[in-house]
């Protein structure tokens, strides 16, 4: 069955405005005819963002500053990407004298599209300014690292890979009196300049940075940069611990206690060390000092003493399931007394898209964070998950993370990241989260503990674990030279034993934190959830990019508030953790998310869950499963690189989840409302801006 639009006529009327506008933009010709056309366009387009910026370039053309960046604003809100867009953005802020925001948007312009940058940099400003362009240039890897640091130089401007640590990790919202996340170099039981002067050696060694800056690991803590003495006020009766760090090795710091005499000693290079202050204490140094946030060592009893939240990357359920979770005693043993749901789908494919999408409890179109070539920071109106916590009081640690996300802002809330590319075993993560809770243990913690055990490589990218080298014959290991994408990873005996080895080695590392869990604490003090953001397509015998295999993933929680069901067939999406665990910790939960609260917790039941893969420069997909059934759509057009596709003669194809056979195409009737419901702001309808086709020719051959 091929997908049509639902009012053929209306689409083919709003094509012909839409190309009248375009032919008028690109003529330069804002007139009173232009304004007829865009005010009935408005009418007809069930989605703002265009009509917004056509009459932002209409408003500009006239003078209208302030209303051309209010209208340019409110498509930015809606659709990140889109050059004209851009521009008004970009002209509307130099016009107001605002360089560093103009840079930006001039800087997303060159990334994606190579468009020369010609905003002037502000000399009053030029840190900022640097940092906010090197942002806009990059092209979203993992944080600290960048393959767009820039340095004015007597050359002029220079562009470099390079590494922020010992500096303020750039924030696209950051300005002069907020306080930002600065990198140091995470030290633990190791030679105090050790691992701060290493990552100066490295900090702009291009072969080490393209390899992910080899996975040294770093310390991000939300901090400011002071030169002058700093009085830390203690209230009386209270205790807290100060995150202090220095840029200088070795770098001498005094402490001068309330009613004692000065303390001096030496700090290593770039590593923060905690210091526990119950009284008022002046520091001082003869070199910068970087102070963090005072955490207060106190507990409220509306909060629990642990929330932990557990991301376990491609975790792939439907495999697990088929193995009778022989790989995984573990989390069957901690997690049984609580609730598994055994249907719970990933909203993508792969991380970028999906990682935001759990913490933001939205869809990624309305994220908008799915084109890993552009920078798109998450909009400050839609918070985090961390956030929420943050703001109940509780201290956030994400005690190992893979920098995904930083730049994008999708790490809000966190008080202390311990971030490093690839390198992440779940036994690491454990032992950070158990030092973290035993340092803590006086206040309210939330700790988010990432691994990458679970996640399939291709053998040319990553390190195979020894047990998979040993046992695997020559011609398994001998894979060439050709490099491919996990997403498309096909099933070879090697990958079936690679995955198996990393979920048996996450479950075992894990056992050991839930035996600290239930040794130290009482079951309502604690709240654990532990997820993954997709699976994979390694056990496909036939592979379909959003099959159960690659989407069905893991969801399962236990604690305070939660109902000892076990098992649970109830169908939830990975969008429904945020609105669960804010269900169970009584955070507030924005209305407008996309989340649900499952029925198992009081909420009601979802009549279907999807999964999209929305990735520029391939073609749409999205699947939408009920209880017994199974749309698979696939748009015979790419995505373009605002996430938008032409669904025009899309596939359309329904299988009985079941037996896996396909059913009649009278089968799909019932799921097309749906779809045009989901499409809203994915859906074209063939409004394409002419400007964007052009720019990928090799997308669309006629």
């Amino acid at each position: 069955m091929l997908y049509t639009d639902d009012v053929p006529e209306q689409w083919e009327r709003a094509r012909e405005l839409f190309a009248q506008l375009t032919a008028a933009v690109a003529e330069e010709r804002y007139d009173d005819d232009y304004l007829r056309a865009l005010i009935e366009l408005q009418q007809l387009l069930p989605t703002a963002a265009d009509g917004h910026i056509f009459y932002a370039l209409y408003a500009l053309a006239h003078g209208a500053v302030s209303v051309a960046l209010a209208e340019a604003q409110a498509a930015y809100a809606e659709r990140r990407v889109n050059p004209a867009m851009w521009r008004v953005l970009q002209t509307c802020y130099e016009r107001q004298g605002d360089a560093c925001h103009a840079l930006f948007f001039a800087g997303l312009s060159c990334a994606l599209y190579d468009v020369p940058v010609e905003v002037p940099l502000p000399r009053a400003e030029l840190d900022r300014a640097l940092a906010i362009l090197s942002l806009s240039l990059h092209r979203n890897g993992l944080a600290p690292v960048t393959d767009a640091y820039l340095t004015m130089t007597e050359q002029g401007l220079q562009r470099s890979w390079g590494s922020y640590v010992g500096e303020f990790l750039p924030g696209y919202r950051a300005s002069n009196g907020v306080t930002q996340l600065w990198v140091g170099a995470y030290n633990e039981n190791e030679c105090n300049n050790g691992k701060g002067v290493l990552l100066q050696a490295v900090k702009h060694c291009e072969p080490v940075l393209r390899c992910d800056g080899a996975d040294l690991v770093t310390e991000l803590v939300p901090a400011r940069r002071v030169t002058q003495p700093v009085q830390i006020k203690i209230p009386p009766g209270e205790t807290y611990a100060l995150p202090l760090a220095v840029e200088q090795p070795s770098q001498y710091v005094t402490f001068t206690e309330q009613g004692r005499p000065p303390q001096t000693m030496a700090l290593g290079q770039s590593a923060f060390r905690f210091y526990r202050l119950g009284q008022d204490t002046r520091i001082e140094s003869a070199q910068p000092l970087i102070v963090g946030q005072p955490v207060a060592l106190t507990h409220a009893p509306q909060r629990r003493k642990v929330v932990l939240g557990i991301f376990l990357d491609a975790l792939s359920w439907q495999a697990v399931r088929e193995h009778h979770y022989a790989w995984v005693p573990n989390l069957m043993r901690f997690f049984s007394p609580g609730v598994i749901f055994e249907q719970a789908f990933s909203t993508s494919e792969y991380t970028y898209p999906a990682y935001p999408a759990i913490e933001s409890g939205r869809w990624p179109q309305h994220t908008q964070i799915f084109n890993e070539a552009v920078m798109t920071p998450l909009a400050a109106a839609q918070p985090t998950l961390s956030e929420q916590i943050h703001a109940r009081g509780y201290y956030c640690t994400q005690v190992s993370g893979g920098g995904s996300g930083l730049y994008q802002d999708i790490t809000r809330g966190f008080d202390r990241l311990l971030v490093n590319a690839s390198a992440l075993p779940a036994y690491k993560g454990v032992e950070r989260a158990i030092q973290q809770l035993e340092a803590f243990g006086e206040c309210d913690q939330y700790l988010s503990l990432y691994s990458m055990d679970c996640h399939p490589w291709h053998p040319a990218t990553l390190q195979l674990p020894l047990a998979v080298q040993v046992k695997a014959p020559l011609a398994e290991l001998v894979h060439g030279v050709t490099k491919v994408d996990s997403v498309h990873l096909s099933r070879t005996p090697l990958q079936l034993r690679w995955n198996e080895q990393g979920i048996r080695t996450a479950d075992r590392a894990l056992g050991q934190l839930f035996d600290y869990l239930e040794t130290h604490y009482a079951p309502d003090e604690y709240l654990v959830w532990l997820f993954s953001d997709h699976g994979t397509p390694v056990y496909d015998e036939k592979y379909y990019m959003l099959s159960g295999y690659h989407t069905n993933a893991a969801f399962m929680l236990r604690g305070a508030g939660v109902p000892a069901l076990g098992h649970v067939d109830e169908l939830v999406s990975t969008l429904d953790i945020y609105p669960t665990v804010g269900h169970l910790l009584g955070l507030p939960v924005p209305a407008d998310i996309d989340g649900n609260l499952p029925a198992v917790f009081g909420g009601q039941a979802r009549t279907y869950v999807a999964s999209t893969s929305i990735y520029p420069g391939q073609t749409y997909k999205l699947c939408l499963r009920t209880a017994t059934q199974e749309c698979r759509l696939e748009a015979k057009n790419f995505t373009d690189e605002d996430g938008r596709c032409d669904l025009r003669g899309a596939a359309l194809e329904v299988y009985d989840r079941q037996t896996g056979a396909r059913l009649p195409d009278a089968a799909a009737e019932p799921f097309l409302l749906r779809i045009r419901e989901f499409t809203r702001l994915i859906d074209s309808h063939g409004l394409q801006w002419p400007e964007m086709r052009q720019q990928r020719p090799e997308w669309y051959q006629d």
